[in-house]
Formats: structure tokens, sequence, C-alpha cells
């Protein structure tokens, strides 16, 4: 994606205009390919600001219905600088996290002709998701799952992409919470990013499933301790139609039950033979044929430096916190390479 030039300035929108929000900076529209605003901020190389000024209350006593508010926007990049502010609606969204989190993973929706007078393509939607709560260990736990989307960003290029915030949410100007989040691509932006299709309804075939794409993606999900995951109802997993490719192809989102985050509200199904989601389980009804699985261990083996160097890496994270990563994660790795013995619990 070409990037577009941006400038500083503000469009003034009164009266009955179509677009009745005051949206300041912005981008020209000189001919070149649009992005959308997710991929802009994506690309920052500094963690952007983002703020938001809404009713908090109001958010909080109706995350369950997911009730639409008013709320502005400003985003600023990691330097400082203003890129946008604007009027927008914010709600609640998730399925079981927004039960469990004080603080609701949230939606924000821009109007469409805001974002395409500032130069960007009428993809309206971001996701955020912040910390349960305001604890350290809350934070932290977050910032573990957002590595998730990065370790598996590095093992499949057809991965959903996330990016970290700091957010600051206001109520009648008063900072109600400072705290780090992360944005996480939509539906609309992946689609757009790979020229592809997600298939939301329907039984998946297995005839029809690319099979390197489900087998790195169910050895991922054993790396991490997840299970809180459905191919079947296509539950925390998008099932993908690439352009030009006749099989579809699975990509994993939301970890914060997996083993590797163990978040104080995930516990196992009660259908599981395990305990806690600390201890592995690999789903018998996704177990891999003997190519399959040898084309996996040779494939993640050859990883285990590269994830080595990306916990190192990953020093938004307190030290403890990555010793802990690389202990869990090392561990697998030591399975990988006891291959009679994971035999037995991955090939049918």
């Amino acid at each position: 994606m070409k990037q577009l030039t941006f400038i500083l300035g503000v469009i003034f929108l009164i009266g009955t205009s179509s677009v009745d929000a005051k949206s300041t900076v912005a981008a020209i529209d000189d001919g070149r390919d649009k992005t959308s605003l997710f991929n802009y901020i994506f690309q920052l190389e500094n963690r952007p600001q983002l703020e938001l000024e809404t009713d908090t209350r109001l958010l909080i006593k109706n995350k369950l219905q997911e009730t639409y508010q008013q709320t502005e926007v400003k985003l600023f990049d990691g330097a400082g600088a203003m890129i946008l502010a604007t009027d927008a609606k914010v709600r609640a969204r998730g399925n079981m996290r927004k039960k469990v989190s004080f603080l609701p993973p949230l939606k924000i929706d821009f109007k469409k002709s805001t974002l395409d007078s500032l130069g960007f393509l009428k993809l309206d939607d971001l996701k955020l998701v912040l910390p349960a709560n305001r604890s350290k260990l809350s934070q932290e736990k977050l910032l573990q799952e957002y590595f998730l989307y990065e370790l598996y960003s590095m093992l499949d290029s057809n991965a959903i992409r996330a990016k970290l915030v700091d957010v600051t949410i206001k109520f009648k100007g008063k900072v109600k919470y400072q705290l780090t989040g992360f944005l996480v691509e939509s539906e609309a932006d992946y689609e757009h990013r790979k020229n592809a299709r997600i298939i939301e309804h329907g039984i998946v075939s297995s005839h029809l499933l690319d099979r390197t794409s489900f087998a790195k993606m169910v050895f991922f999900q054993y790396m991490i301790g997840n299970t809180d995951f459905s191919v079947d109802s296509k539950h925390n997993i998008e099932v993908v139609k690439l352009k030009g490719k006749d099989e579809i192809i699975i990509v994993p989102y939301d970890f914060d039950y997996s083993g590797f985050v163990n978040q104080s509200y995930a516990l196992p199904h009660p259908d599981l033979p395990i305990e806690d989601v600390r201890s592995r389980y690999f789903f018998s009804g996704y177990k891999l044929n003997e190519r399959d699985y040898e084309k996996m261990m040779t494939y993640y083996l050859s990883f285990k430096d590269k994830v080595n160097d990306l916990c190192e890496e990953s020093t938004y994270m307190s030290d403890k916190t990555i010793s802990g990563n690389k202990k869990y994660l090392n561990d697998f790795f030591k399975l990988l390479e006891k291959p009679k013995r994971l035999r037995i619990t991955m090939v049918k």
C-alpha cells in the first residue's frame, strides 16, 4: 500500500452537513490508493495514543446490551502529533469477555463520510481490546495476549494483525482510565488487505480446507495451550477464502483463554479432561495425518530460536512475565523434540 500524504488541517462541518462531526487532521486524496484508518495506525512506527471522551458510567452499565453511545475520538502518533479528532459512536463488544471484564472490549464506529473526507477508506470500525480492569496484573495479561498476535504473525503471513495503543478514556473532561490496549484488525480490514472473503455461515467441509493452514493453526493452539476455539462453529477463528485459491484457510484470534495468558477467569470446558488452562490438550477431532504432523514438526522447530528472540524483544512486558513466557513456549519445543510421544496425541 503506497503511503498517503498527510497534512495538518481543520475541517469545520456545520448546519445540516452529512458529516456533523468536527474532524481534525486529514489526508489528501492525491489519486493514489487510499488506506484504511486501522492500516494507517498499524504502520505508525511508535505506539500511538487513543483518547476517548464518553460517558464511562453508561458504557459500563450498558455493556451487555452493546448499546452505542456518542464519543469524541482523538488519535495521536507516538510523538504526540494529532492525527485525527472526530465524533464517533462506541459500544461494548465481545461474547464472554464483556461479561467477565469490568472494562469491556470496545467497538468504535466512525461515519463513512467522515473517513472519506479525511482520505481514508470507508472501513468504519476499530476493534479495541482493553485490560479486564485497572490492575497491573490485568494489564500484563493483555500484553501477553497481544504478544500472541505478534507470534502468530511471525508464523503465518495470513494472520490477523494487532497494534498496541495507549488509551485515555475521559468523561466531562476528567480522565477516568489510562491504560494500554490493542486494536485488532476488523473483518472488513482483513478482507480488503488480503483480497479475501471471510465465510461466516455454513459448514466447513474438511476436503475444502488448506491442510497446511489448518495444521499450522492447531499446532499453534496447542503451543499456547488454547482450547477455546472451534472450526465447526467458527468460534475464535476466521474461515477465509483467498482470491485465486480453491481451498479455504483458518486464522485464529482471541487468546485470552489460553494457558499462555492464563487469565483468572479462564477455565477449560467441563467436557475436557484437563483441570486448568495451563495444561495443553489436543482435540481428538482435529487430529492430523502423518504427513501434516511431520511437516508441522519441522516447521515449528525451525522457528524455535525466532520465538525465543521474539520473547526477548517483547520489552513492553516485565522481565518476570518474559521469563514465564519463554518457559511455557520452551516446554512446547521440548515436546517437539520427543516426536513419538507427541505423535500419539496429534496423529490419527
